[in-house]
């Protein structure tokens, strides 16, 4: 059973811009980690400037989605696009750095992005994220 997550419209929409934007990048795309923002510090300030590696919500500049003033990566994440508020989260189950030693692609990242628009989060999101039940989320949303 999947849990609909207490997503805005707003929210809703940057999530598929930023799903759709991971897709326009090669299948094997470098700078893509999702254990790593595009910054070394807290404030989105410094974004592009240290060319370290970007995980989803890290190219969510990229793709468009607008940062507020002052705000931190965790703020913006959660504001642009999911909240870390209950147990599974869509937080979680987007943006965890725990999926990179799981499927640490941009398009495993916009896949999981489409299925949770789609069927909302795996009751088993925890276990999947860390490679404890299989994840078949990219052949949901290939069908």
């Amino acid at each position: 059973m999947a849990t609909d997550p207490n997503l805005t419209d707003e929210q809703r929409a940057n999530l598929a811009k930023l799903a759709a934007y991971l897709r326009t990048l090669p299948a094997e795309y470098p700078d893509f980690a999702m254990d790593d923002f595009t910054a070394t510090g807290e404030r989105l300030a410094n974004r592009a400037e240290c060319g370290t590696a970007a995980c989803a919500a890290g190219h969510g500049l990229h793709a468009g989605i607008a940062a507020l003033p002052g705000e931190t990566w965790m703020d913006y994440s959660e504001r642009a696009f999911a909240p870390d508020d209950h147990s599974p989260s869509a937080w979680d189950w987007c943006f965890s750095g725990s999926w990179s030693d799981v499927d640490n692609t941009a398009h495993g990242a916009a896949a999981r992005i489409e299925y949770m628009l789609a069927c909302g989060v795996p009751a088993n999101a925890s276990t999947m994220r860390y490679g404890g039940d299989q994840a078949d989320y990219r052949a949901v949303v290939s069908a």
